[in-house]
């Protein structure tokens, strides 16, 4: 039985200068992945009646009449919530697109692509009248907001040593809350929420697509992917590459091996909840995501704007709340890089609740 592992703050992880290697890596491929997540989610918020007042004005070349108010209430809606049926879809396509072109490949470069078209297709509706490309766009979108969610803590996990893995996965929430926060500043009116400019708004991921796209080549493949495809000499290259050379390369490829040894095969949906120990496994994960959905975040993050409007909020703040509250989000998230290896999952887990 291997000896327990000391856990450590992501803080004495960066004094290692291998541990280091991985942290930077997994911030930057974190904030390029993550960060288009929290954009979406956020980006239709602000600029809501420009983006509003275009669709009708489109619906009116197209079909000869304007919307009335409760017919763009519904329209508006069923475009917010495509990105939520879009990501059910993607997380359908995880596993298929992870063991064919593997971990690093299917986060860095195939989901990219998605996040380009669906950006790229939601910019262009500003500019033809189709405001069915609003919809295709928002979609799209979504299958990337399914996939990434999944493939960067697949990632981590792949790549990181289990002292600090738990840290690292905060990085997740935290470049939501990046993401989230930039796209609010950047839809502010004066800025790219203009009726000229809300094309390029929505267009922006695909700019972070194109670099994560541009620098998957310069990152190897997954060790656990690498060995479990039987390719042992590009596992140890990547171990070393991802671990650095001054690194147990004989410890850590044993420890691979172990780990890619203990990964069962998949299951069906239907079989895992036969089987009584995923079972409560995916009931404890379908509570905690239910709670963290339920708790009304992500109704604020898309719908702030007329909820503060309908109270009578002071009308010139209403534009940088949902900026204000993503910074804070992200800020209140900064302990948990150092308490989630120090107190634990479960027990910041139920504090939390």
């Amino acid at each position: 039985m291997a000896p327990a592992r000391k856990m450590i703050d992501i803080t004495n992880g960066f004094l290692d200068p291998d541990k280091r290697r991985v942290i930077l890596i997994v911030i930057f491929t974190s904030f390029l992945t993550i960060s288009p997540v929290g954009y979406h989610l956020v980006v239709l918020n602000v600029p809501e009646k420009v983006i509003q007042s275009s669709l009708n004005q489109t619906f009116f070349n197209e079909y000869g009449r304007y919307l009335s108010t409760a017919d763009m209430s519904v329209l508006w809606a069923f475009i917010v919530s495509c990105q939520g049926l879009g990501a059910l879809i993607g997380c359908f396509f995880i596993v298929p697109m992870t063991s064919y072109f593997g971990t690093k490949w299917a986060m860095m470069t195939w989901n990219n692509l998605i996040l380009i078209f669906g950006s790229l297709i939601m910019g262009l509706s500003a500019k033809i009248d189709m405001f069915e490309l609003m919809l295709i766009g928002r979609f799209l979108t979504g299958v990337y907001t399914g996939l990434a969610c999944a493939l960067v803590p697949i990632f981590v996990y792949e790549i990181s040593p289990k002292e600090i893995r738990g840290a690292l996965s905060c990085f997740m929430h935290i470049f939501v809350c990046v993401g989230s926060a930039l796209a609010a500043i950047l839809s502010l009116n004066f800025i790219l929420g203009g009726e000229d400019t809300w094309g390029l708004l929505l267009a922006f991921p695909a700019l972070l697509g194109l670099i994560q796209i541009l620098a998957s080549p310069m990152l190897p493949e997954t060790p656990s992917h690498l060995l479990m495809n039987g390719v042992e000499d590009k596992a140890l290259q990547s171990i070393k590459f991802y671990h650095g050379s001054g690194s147990n390369l004989i410890e850590t490829m044993s420890r691979y091996n172990e780990q890619c040894s203990e990964i069962p095969q998949q299951w069906s949906i239907t079989d895992s909840f036969k089987n009584p120990k995923a079972r409560w496994g995916i009931i404890l994960g379908m509570v905690v995501s239910a709670t963290q959905i339920f708790c009304g975040s992500m109704a604020t993050v898309s719908y702030s704007t007329s909820m503060f409007e309908s109270v009578s909020f002071i009308t010139v703040l209403i534009p940088y709340l949902p900026a204000f509250g993503s910074i804070l989000s992200a800020i209140l998230t900064l302990p948990a890089l150092y308490l989630v290896e120090t107190m634990g999952r479960r027990k910041l887990l139920l504090s939390t609740l």
